[in-house]
């Protein structure tokens, strides 16, 4: 059983449509800013939705092309980009994060 799905995970990443797809997903996550989407929902139901998207993105890459998490928040960083009423976020956890001894971001 687990060799024919191992066979067909395979068979599903290297086919054409699971790499277009994919490449809708990456455009998608490169290009969407809630500033400019329309969203007409929750600023939370925009991000729910962009983390599902580039987790569909990453079930269709092989290990080695997959995106790393700091690529993922910084397409995360840059949708929120022109959100002027949470431009403070990403500042107060970059400083908590330091102050709790974090030296990345």
């Amino acid at each position: 059983m687990r060799v024919v799905w191992a066979q067909l995970c395979a068979h599903y990443k290297n086919s054409m449509s699971s790499k277009i797809r994919s490449q809708e997903l990456l455009r998608y996550v490169h290009t969407s800013q809630l500033a400019t989407a329309n969203h007409c929902g929750m600023h939370q139901s925009y991000i729910t939705t962009f983390a599902e998207t580039i987790h569909q993105h990453q079930a269709l890459q092989t290990d080695a092309n997959k995106l790393s998490s700091q690529m993922c928040v910084d397409f995360l960083n840059n949708a929120m980009r022109g959100t002027t009423h949470l431009e403070g976020v990403l500042d107060t956890c970059y400083t908590a994060r330091k102050a709790s001894g974090h030296t990345n971001p």
